[in-house]
């Protein structure tokens, strides 16, 4: 199983506590559709309720032809717990989580890859991909790569061409 570790992209400056994507957050979040559409059949997308991470879990799930799913445990302050339990739940079907840091953070750092960095630094828009097995009730994780926003954005209009 692959999980898709995807922050939000940009965010329109409104002034409001939950703004919406900006068009470069747009372009961003079908940017990542594209390239996780590349490397997978993804069964589900997860996101935090915000609008930002909404969209962009929209947009990811269209490309992909994924159910998207809102969850309140990949909200900024969340516990890590909430969405490591649904990992749980949830092995055989490559999935993504659409969300904020430090939320992203945390949930990377419980599933703690042995050959991946040991912190999540991924920037707005950017994707990290797990590769997840559950072994005796525990789940193990190898990291397989990470790619910001600029490489998103390189690799979708290579693949366009």
């Amino acid at each position: 199983m692959r999980l898709f570790i995807v922050r939000h992209g940009n965010y329109a400056d409104d002034g409001s506590r939950d703004p919406p994507l900006s068009s470069s957050g747009r372009k961003q979040a079908s940017n990542a559709g594209t390239v996780i559409g590349m490397h997978s059949r993804v069964h589900n997308v997860f996101s935090s309720p915000l609008r930002r991470a909404v969209m962009t879990a929209e947009i990811i799930s269209d490309a992909v032809g994924a159910e998207h799913i809102i969850m309140d445990c990949l909200e900024p302050e969340a516990d890590a717990d909430g969405f490591i339990d649904v990992l749980h739940k949830d092995t055989g079907h490559d999935i993504a989580a659409v969300g904020h840091l430090p939320n992203l953070r945390l949930i990377y750092s419980r599933l703690s890859p042995r050959n991946g960095p040991e912190r999540l630094n991924i920037g707005i828009g950017g994707i990290t991909c797990l590769n997840l097995c559950l072994s005796a009730e525990e789940l193990v994780s190898a990291h397989e790569w990470t790619l910001t926003s600029d490489q998103l954005n390189e690799l979708s209009a290579h693949d366009s061409r």
